[in-house]
């Protein structure tokens, strides 16, 4: 019997940002592989009849989102060091991300549990934004629509939720990233545009999104 191959997996931290937050999350994977191909370093690659690269993002960014603190798993057959790597990758980035740490990995994606996101809204919209908060943390609930493999099913996102503050430039809200509660930035609009309307006010929509944190358990340690 064959023993296992010994591979070595490191995490990459990146920024995303600028034309850049249209990638989709698969063109994303593809734009990574031809990094590593243009860097010349050599990236594990599944075995089969369809192999392909052992790269994982830790949470894939929504569509039209920034990110500074995106992270991404990968292996290579033989141990380099993280500094040779980083330097290597940053030297063929395309514009709109900024490649900024290489490590060896010593945790696991699973122990992110929570993302800090930055919404930015524009001047007219700012100086209802306390208020809009405020009613918004008082709700004991916020049921909304969200889709599943199975359909749109209800579901109470309150849970989900791990905080949610004014700021000068709009709202930092901490959401969940659990593959079993998962949160994204959109469906938090839409549970906050019903407070919107509950309160008799237009809807809001965010000029910008931008993920700051990936967070532990605690909501306070980053990854």
């Amino acid at each position: 019997m064959s023993q296992p191959k010994v591979t070595f997996k490191y995490y990459l931290r990146f920024k995303k940002f600028g034309t850049a937050v249209w990638i989709s999350h698969l063109d994303m994977v593809r734009t990574f592989q031809r990094i590593f191909m243009r860097a010349g370093i050599s990236i594990v690659f599944s075995e089969g009849f369809n192999p392909h690269p052992k790269m994982v993002f830790a949470v894939p960014l929504p569509l039209g989102a920034s990110s500074d603190c995106e992270l991404l798993e990968f292996r290579l057959e033989s141990e380099r060091d993280p500094a040779y790597i980083l330097q290597r990758l940053k030297s063929v980035c395309p514009t709109g991300i900024e490649i900024f740490s290489v490590e060896l990995a010593e945790r696991k994606f699973t122990d992110i549990c929570y993302a800090s996101y930055d919404f930015t809204f524009s001047d007219d919209v700012l100086p209802a934004i306390g208020t809009v908060v405020e009613h918004f943390n008082a709700r004991p609930d916020a049921v909304v629509l969200k889709k599943t493999k199975s359909g749109e099913k209800e579901k109470d996102i309150k849970p989900c939720v791990g905080k949610v503050e004014a700021t000068n430039f709009g709202i930092r809200a901490i959401l969940s990233v659990d593959s079993e509660n998962f949160l994204g930035p959109e469906l938090f609009m839409t549970a906050l545009n019903q407070t919107t309307e509950a309160l008799g006010m237009p809807r809001i929509s965010p000029r910008s999104v931008n993920r700051t944190s990936m967070l532990l358990k605690n909501m306070i340690s980053t990854f």
